[in-house]
């Protein structure tokens, strides 16, 4: 209920909201440690237009590489195309850095 919201343990689906948000594989956890020994950063554009998606999974991807994560919900190309555009955009200008060294 609304009434609940903001309150620690307020719902009886507590249990089960929180199995939701753990993923159901660790494959793009392991993947993400591998790019990170390897310093490659990946950005996932994830922009469904129907069902759902593992994000709990698939995020980790990017968290575990240095990358950004971009989620566009029930995408639309005609009302949603140019955001899909812009954040492309920003993943390829995107500038990263690893190993850095600085000396004093």
């Amino acid at each position: 209920s609304s009434s609940s919201r903001g309150k620690s343990g307020g719902g009886s689906g507590d249990a089960s909201e929180a199995q939701n948000l753990k993923p159901g594989s660790r494959f793009y956890e392991s993947l993400g440690a591998k790019c990170a020994r390897t310093s490659v950063s990946v950005d996932l554009i994830c922009a469904p237009s129907s069902g759902t998606l593992d994000t709990a999974a698939l995020f980790r991807l990017p968290m575990w590489c240095g990358g950004r994560a971009h989620y566009l919900p029930l995408f639309q190309a005609q009302r949603d195309g140019d955001s899909l555009a812009r954040c492309i955009v920003r993943c390829v200008r995107s500038v990263r850095a690893f190993q850095a060294v600085m000396r004093v």
